[in-house]
């Protein structure tokens, strides 16, 4: 579930909570964005597949970490979670805001 608290008047920042019970999705950041995450409870794991970062990471409740441009690979809930998150969307040519890749790019395994 998504709760976007806020979005700046040009559209390139939004923060907000989100959460989601205990499952595992291919996620692609993107070419355009970059996403600040903190847990608030829960468990999660990220796999990258890509040239940005490789291996695996686990975060738990407390935890903060970045989210890079152009990261690539599996997100999995271990333990149902909650984050805090602020997600900054780089400006395209001739676009005003490039949407968000969890909007439209998650996809459950």
């Amino acid at each position: 579930m998504v709760n976007n608290i806020y979005t700046d008047r040009s559209g390139h920042m939004s923060c907000g909570v989100w959460s989601s019970t205990k499952g595992k999705w291919w996620f692609d950041q993107g070419d355009n964005a970059e996403e600040f995450c903190c847990l608030i409870s829960g468990k999660v794991r990220l796999v990258a597949d890509g040239e940005i970062s490789e291996g695996v990471q686990e975060f738990s409740a407390g935890d903060a970490f970045i989210i890079p441009v152009g990261f690539r690979g599996t997100w999995e809930t271990v333990e149902d979670v909650k984050k805090f998150y602020c997600v900054f969307e780089k400006k395209v040519a001739n676009s005003s805001v490039v949407p968000h890749p969890t909007s439209s790019t998650e996809s459950k395994l």
